[in-house]
């Protein structure tokens, strides 16, 4: 998770695209993943969307990267398109596609969610763009094509799932984790060291995770990780989704790479850091990475266009 803080000295005194690099290998590992999982001798992809198929014990698609491929697939494919670059928008809508399989075979609901939230919100502001009227009605049955194909019955599972299990014990499991750090001061200012575990309300053993990335801080290093992890939170989150969402308003901003990075990173984060102990894994580091070097140059390019308007 602190990948990014190791790193940092590198992609400050190495002139190279950060971003492009961090972002293609993040997509070559999404699309690596869900290779693996559609390999698998129990996922039938011509059955996705009839019902959740688990595949198997490592969780493929859980991994953050799978998330950001099919984000970012689906981004720049919306961007190609803004650009009337008609192959560019088939590669990458391609791509977005395959990388949201998995997701919608294992029936993830937090990215899925997620993803169209942020593929609607970016369709709209290139509808308020002007554009002509064949384009608006191609890319409406487009879209109309592959929600009657895939998109109703994907999202029947996600309700079906929620009204089976809900949140999963979520609620429970911070009210455990809280119980456990309040329970003595040491624990309260230190937490209980990267090896603590506690008894989860969703397993009903001791486990070593939590499904929070600020819960399991204040598990591990107390009040002192608590307080890194929310300013972490704060810095790539919840900032970054903020100003993404009003660089989105700028056609200059929007015709760049970085916007679909910016935004892809939005998508694979959040369920990272609210509902899921993908905090763990490589990827998350290389996101957060990611942001980082997307955090100097969108402050960069705001720099810019106050000053009159650079040309880039």
């Amino acid at each position: 998770m602190f990948l990014f803080v190791l790193l940092g000295p590198l992609v400050r005194d190495v002139d190279v695209d950060w971003q492009a690099v961090i972002a293609y290998s993040l997509v070559f590992v999404g699309v690596a993943f869900t290779v693996r999982f559609l390999w698998l001798e129990n996922v039938r992809v011509l059955e996705i969307g009839r019902g959740i198929q688990f595949g198997d014990m490592r969780y493929l698609p859980m991994e953050p990267a799978v998330t950001f491929s099919a984000a970012f697939g689906a981004l720049e494919a919306i961007r190609a398109l803004e650009r009337r670059r008609w192959v560019v928008a088939g590669w990458f809508g391609f791509l977005a596609l395959v990388s949201i399989l998995p997701l919608a075979a294992m029936v993830v609901r937090a990215p899925l969610m997620l993803l169209a939230l942020v593929v609607l919100f970016r369709l709209a502001v290139m509808m308020w763009a002007p554009m002509n009227w064949r384009l608006v009605a191609m890319i409406s049955l487009a879209l109309w094509l592959v929600m009657w194909t895939f998109g109703g019955s994907i999202a029947g599972l996600v309700l079906e799932k929620f009204e089976a299990v809900g949140l999963n014990t979520k609620g429970l499991e911070l009210s455990a984790v809280f119980n456990v750090v309040s329970g003595s001061a040491w624990n309260s200012v230190f937490g209980g060291g990267w090896g603590s575990v506690y008894l989860s309300p969703a397993y009903a053993e001791p486990v070593r995770f939590v499904h929070n990335f600020p819960a399991y801080m204040a598990l591990k290093a107390g009040t002192i990780g608590f307080v890194i992890a929310v300013l972490i939170v704060w810095q790539f989150y919840i900032l970054r989704g903020v100003m993404w969402l009003i660089a989105m308003q700028n056609l200059r901003f929007r015709d760049k790479f970085k916007g679909s990075a910016e935004g892809a990173c939005l998508v694979a984060l959040t369920p990272c850091i609210l509902v899921q102990p993908t905090f763990k894994s490589l990827s998350f580091g290389l996101l957060l990475l990611l942001t980082s070097v997307g955090s100097r140059g969108l402050q960069k390019w705001s720099s810019r266009s106050q000053a009159g308007g650079v040309r880039e």
